[in-house]
């Protein structure tokens, strides 16, 4: 229930004026590619089985802010064109080596 200013408060009543909400996000390492389910800072299965390929594996982030191990995202969009957490349509934002 809303009070005017001019109401006095009951003892024990707070009247909330103003919120502020604070997050952060912070890269630990142990986040997982959600197609291949390998850590990120890891090469995907596809760099797995080819060692020399394994040095170079790179991570896609997408607009969205989801980040995928590059070869998985590129396999998984011959098939569909949206993120494979929350199905929205995929665009790239970067891409870069994380390890």
């Amino acid at each position: 229930m809303s009070q005017s200013p001019t109401q006095a408060l009951a003892p024990g009543e707070i009247v909330l004026k103003k919120v502020r909400a604070v997050a952060s996000w912070k890269f630990d390492g142990q986040d997982v590619c959600a197609i291949c389910r390998n850590q990120l800072v890891e090469p995907c299965v596809e760099c797995l089985a080819s060692p020399a390929a394994a040095d170079e594996c790179k991570i896609a982030w997408g607009t969205c802010m989801h980040p995928y191990h590059f070869h998985c995202i590129r396999k998984w969009l011959k098939t569909r064109e949206c993120c494979p957490i929350d199905n929205t349509t995929w665009e790239y934002q970067s891409v870069g080596i994380l390890h």
